[in-house]
């Protein structure tokens, strides 16, 4: 059964509304949506001027349907939420679904090319297609998803204003897994203009088989991380003449904390062997971002993404014990000044003014771990004092 991913848009009605019914609605279609990203709000691009922001997501989904059956299957929906064609070129719309890509096919047909003609030049399609599908080869282009999405935040196109450089050079963002690392990378790599660093968790075989059978399968799955982490910083230790730094949406000590979590004493003994022989030569970050959340919040964001391996019975518990890890490692003293955020209630996907005071704190940073408040940036905490703040 073929994967296909989908761009969606709407900037009249409901947006958000709009968006989850055309999900709803190819469902019932036969297209089985599997995984979605978080919805993003978009300045508008080309098209008449004055048109309301767009909220814009992506999603993947499996389907028995034809490329030309998903197309009328499309067309139908968008029509079903009051889409008018033929409309305006880019005018504004209660609606708008693109099939991004059909597997590895690639189409030319007058009303269809795949993959999407502009996925290169359009962020409002590559930063929610990151979050959902960074290690993801797009056909005809030799790159990754995340390889594109970098390029095109490359510093020739990033932001003006003359916001002030920060003396960080190399950024990480960590946290529990359904935090908001990837879409925060990418929305602060944009901001700044540094080259951004995604991890592929989907490009390791051993996850979906770790999900089903931890005990079996961890191992495998731990090394598989260890060394594709490994190969991807340690490309980046010669830096890039043509960007002023780096974000990443992991740290290698990231590595670590889950091996601990879910390896046996004695697998853990010969991971930690393994580790220790290649993690001296890597470069740390300089600086820490730390999202962290409630297991509850966490859980209805990891249901709401969909991957299915994750959505295991075992799933709330094995996020209590993930936040527990993270909680642990950021107690002890860390080289680099660390960033706290607490993202309950915290919408940096969509707010703008969040993002702007997020990086208005990592400019003020000091050594040890700094509390993150969006109202008045970032508050001081001892490398030792974060106990009391922590979320256990």
């Amino acid at each position: 059964m073929p994967t296909v991913y989908l761009g969606l848009g709407a900037n009249l009605g409901e947006r958000e509304a709009n968006v989850r019914r055309a999900l709803e609605l190819l469902a019932a279609r036969g297209v089985g949506i599997r995984v979605t990203s978080a919805m993003i709000e978009t300045e508008p691009v080309g098209g008449p001027p004055g048109q309301p922001v767009f909220v814009n997501a992506a999603a993947m989904a499996e389907t028995d349907l034809s490329p030309r059956e998903m197309l009328e299957a499309i067309r139908e929906v968008e029509k079903s939420l009051g889409r008018k064609r033929p409309d305006e070129r880019w005018a504004a719309r209660p609606i708008d679904v693109d099939i991004l890509l059909y597997g590895d096919r690639i189409i030319d047909a007058p009303d269809l090319t795949v993959p999407h003609p502009r996925i290169a030049e359009r962020g409002f399609v590559l930063e929610p297609l990151a979050e959902i599908a960074p290690g993801l080869a797009v056909p005809g282009t030799g790159r990754t998803v995340a390889e594109l999405w970098a390029a095109f935040n490359a510093p020739d196109r990033r932001p003006r204003g003359g916001r002030k450089a920060l003396k960080f050079r190399s950024i990480a963002i960590e946290g529990p897994m359904g935090v908001g690392k990837t879409t925060l990378a990418a929305r602060l790599a944009h901001e700044l203009g540094y080259r951004l660093v995604l991890e592929a968790p989907e490009a390791n075989p051993f996850l979906p088989l770790m999900y089903k059978d931890r005990r079996r399968w961890a191992f495998q799955a731990q090394v598989a991380f260890l060394l594709d982490r490994y190969r991807q910083l340690s490309g980046l230790a010669q830096g890039d003449l043509f960007s002023p730094g780096t974000v990443a949406d992991y740290f290698f000590d990231k590595d670590r904390i889950f091996a601990t979590l879910n390896l046996s004493r004695e697998e853990l003994d010969l991971y930690l062997r393994l580790e220790e022989g290649i993690a001296g030569r890597l470069e740390r970050p300089d600086a820490v971002v730390y999202l962290r959340a409630r297991p509850d919040v966490l859980l209805e964001r990891v249901r709401r993404r969909g991957i299915a391996y994750e959505l295991g019975d075992s799933l709330p518990g094995y996020l209590e014990q993930i936040c527990g890890a993270y909680a642990d490692h950021f107690r002890e003293a860390s080289a680099a000044p660390v960033l706290v955020v607490d993202t309950d209630d915290l919408d940096l996907v969509r707010g703008g003014e969040a993002l702007v005071a997020l990086t208005a704190a990592l400019g003020r940073l000091k050594p040890g771990l700094n509390y993150f408040s969006p109202d008045d940036g970032a508050q001081r905490l001892s490398a030792m004092g974060g106990k009391g703040t922590e979320k256990q």
